[in-house]
């Protein structure tokens, strides 16, 4: 009966040994998404607070050149200058969003469990 009750309680640590593994991924993964979520909404706020000093930019810009140049001319000069920032910013975008984000996301999922079985 020994080696019963022995196996019973190598199943039953099996088991525990299993749940916490799973709970330890479930809480693994809900650090990484809130990292990741929480990276997301700095950005965002980031780039709100960019677009928005952009525009008062872009604003102060025409005021001073339709001074020198009149109205119309220099709401042209500004749009070509945005039209040539977007293009600009087409050709990079692959670079710049593409591979931050894999980078990002490596770390996140990969990085962290390499130094977690190091230090067991």
């Amino acid at each position: 009966m020994e080696i019963k009750e022995n196996f019973d309680s190598l199943s039953a640590d099996v088991r525990e040994f299993l749940n916490l593994k799973i709970e330890e991924l479930k809480l693994s993964f809900v650090e990484r998404l809130s990292l990741f979520f929480a990276d997301a909404l700095s950005w965002l706020a980031v780039i709100i607070f960019l677009l928005l000093s952009s525009l008062c930019f872009l604003a102060a810009l025409v005021a001073m050149l339709s001074v020198y140049m009149g109205l119309l001319p220099s709401l042209l000069f500004v749009a070509f200058l945005l039209l040539a920032v977007a293009w600009l910013f087409h050709l990079l975008s692959g670079s710049i969003f593409i591979n931050i984000m894999v980078a990002r996301f490596y770390k996140m999922f990969f990085i962290d469990n390499a130094e977690n079985n190091e230090k067991e």
